[in-house]
């Protein structure tokens, strides 16, 4: 390597190939092409005694980014489009009244192609912290009631884990490999805040994503989430999970993803993938900052009802795969 290009020989052909390496910094390279059908299911049902006098049915409506390129997307008649302050789009829907044993069905179908993604970064290339736009840390570094990036304990926490670097991208990396030292993966149902996650050392991915937020964010890093529907093995597939992972902005870079729940490997090579890449299994439908006026602190779709009397409401939520030839 030599001023910034790699030089390679091919003895086999006698040939001797350059790549300018540099010119790959902060770019996002596609690659393991998938082509795939994603029905995402909301079915609220009244099981009575009481009746069910109206609420809302809230579905995200995802958008082409770097993994994914969208061909349709169609959902169910009915709905009025808004968008929240995060800049997220979703279908809003009216809950009609349910008496006992009613029920109300709403889908969203997202055709398109899906890509395994690498962002590639040469760290000394990131620039400061103070060079990014006054927009994006106005927004992306407010607390939250999930995060509490104000209280002791996160600051302390920062504090200990950054040390003395000044280097972004530096800083994210240790808070990375902070949290995949210090959390296993659970999922018992509820999203606890972040200091209680970091401290109790378990959490599902909603929580591995709220505390990684926490930390960026106390240290200085814009960070907000994505959630998605996954395919869960085979090509046509069921999700009833669902999936959501950080993205950090570096200045100079722009924003890119880090999934420190998926990271949290023994492989170091795992671990770095996470760091800036994503599998070609997700289908991204909803970018928030935290607290959503549309869809709270969840992602994909939110519901909410009233009752007339005591009333138990059955929700059915899962997603469905299907290949597209």
């Amino acid at each position: 390597m030599d001023g910034g290009k790699v030089y390679a020989s091919d003895y086999e052909t006698d040939k001797l190939y350059v790549a300018d390496v540099y010119t790959l910094n902060g770019k996002c390279v596609r690659s393991d092409e998938r082509k795939g059908h994603a029905t995402l299911f909301t079915e609220v049902q009244n099981l009575g005694p009481g009746d069910i006098t109206g609420g809302t049915v809230t579905v995200a409506i995802p958008v082409d980014g770097p993994n994914q390129k969208l061909n349709k997307i169609t959902w169910t008649d009915g709905a009025r489009i808004e968008t929240d302050q995060w800049g997220q789009k979703a279908a809003v829907y009216k809950m009609k009244k349910m008496k006992p044993g009613e029920k109300e069905s709403l889908r969203m179908d997202a055709e398109g192609t899906f890509y395994r993604i690498s962002t590639k970064i040469f760290p000394h290339e990131v620039g400061s912290l103070s060079e990014i736009q006054a927009e994006i840390t106005k927004t992306y570094l407010q607390d939250g009631d999930k995060y509490q990036v104000k209280s002791e304990y996160i600051q302390n926490k920062v504090k200990t884990i950054v040390g003395h670097e000044k280097n972004p991208y530096f800083i994210a990396r240790k808070l990375f490999d902070f949290l995949t030292g210090r959390i296993n993966y659970q999922m018992v149902g509820g999203w606890d805040i972040a200091p209680t996650v970091i401290e109790r050392g378990t959490g599902s991915c909603s929580e591995y994503t709220f505390a990684y937020i926490a930390l960026c964010r106390a240290a200085g890093i814009p960070a907000r989430y994505v959630g998605s529907m996954v395919v869960r093995g085979e090509a046509s597939s069921v999700d009833t999970a669902y999936h959501r992972w950080a993205e950090i902005y570096l200045p100079k870079i722009g924003w890119f993803p880090v999934d420190v729940n998926a990271g949290d490997r023994d492989w170091q090579g795992d671990r770095c993938f996470w760091f800036g890449g994503i599998e070609n299994r997700f289908l991204i439908t909803t970018r928030g900052g935290g607290d959503s006026t549309l869809l709270k602190w969840g992602y994909n779709h939110e519901i909410e009802y009233q009752t007339l009397g005591k009333a138990n409401i059955r929700n059915e939520r899962f997603a469905e795969w299907d290949v597209v030839e």
